[in-house]
């Protein structure tokens, strides 16, 4: 087993735990908007950007339901990911 003791050394399961995420990452595609979007567990899922003050934000939405967007606004693209990824539940 490693130990978070040692330098450069993470446990199983947190190494687990991104390539999972990385795995759910690589599954979003460029819409013709520039916007990432997939779909995952019956949702749609959306990262964009505001246009009105360049921040980003995520979105989810299924067939049923209304969206549901994020409460926080994203400098990067790359945060507003890592936010819908916890928003989800991956543990990022």
């Amino acid at each position: 087993m490693l130990s978070n003791d040692e330098p450069g050394r993470h446990e199983p399961d947190l190494e687990a735990a991104f390539a999972e995420f990385a795995g759910f990452q690589a599954g979003f595609r460029r819409n013709r908007r520039g916007n990432l979007c997939r779909q995952f567990e019956g949702q749609m899922l959306s990262v964009f950007r505001r246009e009105q003050n360049g921040t980003y934000g995520w979105s989810t939405a299924d067939l049923d339901a209304k969206p549901a967007f994020s409460p926080d606004e994203y400098d990067t693209e790359e945060d507003a990911m890592f936010g819908l990824g916890r928003a989800l539940g991956f543990p990022v």
